[in-house]
């Protein structure tokens, strides 16, 4: 059993937490997180350091990460990039959405969040910028979705440093 939920917060001095009921809010140079904490977790500020107590282990060491994540997030922000590998993939943004062409008869159209930045380099390259980890990966894995990635020829969207597992194709 891992023991991450034991390991103390530390929190840098351009961040500002406050702790109201079962909210926790982060608040820094990039913006501000909101989350609900569950009862059976306690918090406990001292300082620039965070205290996590939990009756309940199966959250201890989740929630802590989360708010670490927070932390992170409101601090340096994170990127997520993804990579559309295969003849004819393109990728555009306009107005508010992602355009995807992937080799079906239409373009399929995605709205972007407003919580998340997104940014297209080269047609076949987007980042996805933003302060909660958590909405960019699984708004990523939802992109991702659209074509997952072929283990015989390699095709589809690849995260950044994604490998694949070739499959070996049929022998003659």
């Amino acid at each position: 059993m891992s023991h991450i939920g034991k390991n103390v917060i530390m929190i840098p001095d351009n961040i500002k937490i406050e702790i109201n009921n079962n909210y926790l809010i982060v608040i820094g140079k990039l913006g501000i997180l909101i989350k609900k904490i569950p009862e059976k977790i306690k918090l406990f500020k001292d300082q620039n350091k965070l205290v996590i107590k939990s009756t309940d282990r199966a959250l201890w060491g989740t929630y802590r990460m989360l708010i670490n994540n927070m932390i992170i997030g409101v601090n340096k922000a994170f990127i997520v990039k993804l990579k559309l590998v295969g003849v004819g993939y393109r990728v555009f943004i306009e107005n508010r959405y992602i355009k995807l062409k992937l080799g079906y008869t239409n373009i399929i159209k995605i709205p972007i969040p407003n919580s998340i930045k997104v940014k297209c380099i080269n047609n076949t390259i987007l980042y996805l910028y933003g302060l909660d980890i958590q909405k960019i990966k699984e708004y990523a894995y939802q992109i991702r979705l659209f074509k997952q990635p072929d283990p015989y020829k390699g095709k589809g969207i690849l995260f950044e440093n994604e490998k694949i597992n070739f499959k070996e194709g049929k022998k003659k």
